[in-house]
């Protein structure tokens, strides 16, 4: 398959990103110089090889998207002894794509995560593709974890000066932070 590598992936990882901060998206691809036709070919591409009965699944999947993992270890997980694979993706040099595998290589979750120790932000630092959604426990100490209205999407409720908010995040990024319409009278 051409076009597999790092870049293309991010493009696959912004895709869904853009069901929910298109702008974002839509600056970063004319900063980058790739198209909306790119953007789209790419996740046409990866979701054909998901699909596809003769495509590799899994962890071997992302394998031959991203070549191997620069970082590849053990993770209990409760009673399972799972597996954590990471990659660096120069679109967010800062953070890893981690995948959580299941003891068969399933693909548990996938997500964009910080090195080392999570980052406390300050309330107004929150921009979108700043944080990740494990940074918010060290921000915030009553944050609410939940899913997303979608695969790959979730959702942190928190509160900032006795005001409520949500956070929402698409592959573990953060996306955007509004006032909580569940607190709001």
């Amino acid at each position: 398959m051409s076009g597999l590598g790092a870049r293309w992936f991010s493009l696959v990882l912004m895709h869904r990103m853009r069901d929910v901060n298109k702008v974002k998206v839509e600056d970063t691809l004319a900063a980058i110089g790739i198209t909306r036709a790119e953007l789209h070919a790419a996740h046409t591409q990866w979701a054909q090889m998901a699909y596809s009965i003769n495509a590799p699944q899994g962890a071997e999947a992302l394998r031959v998207a991203l070549g191997p993992p620069a970082l590849s270890a053990h993770k209990p997980f409760g009673d399972l002894n799972c597996r954590v694979e990471c990659w660096i993706l120069p679109m967010w040099p800062d953070l890893t794509l981690e995948a959580l595998l299941a003891p068969d290589r399933t693909v548990w979750n996938l997500w964009l995560t910080r090195p080392g120790q999570p980052r406390a932000f300050a309330f107004e630092e929150l921009v979108p593709w700043t944080a990740v959604v494990g940074d918010f426990a060290a921000s915030f100490a009553e944050a609410v974890h939940e899913e997303g209205s979608a695969p790959h999407h979730w959702a942190v409720r928190f509160t900032h000066e006795g005001v409520g908010y949500r956070a929402r995040f698409v592959y573990g990024l953060l996306q955007d932070v509004a006032l909580d319409q569940a607190v709001v009278a």
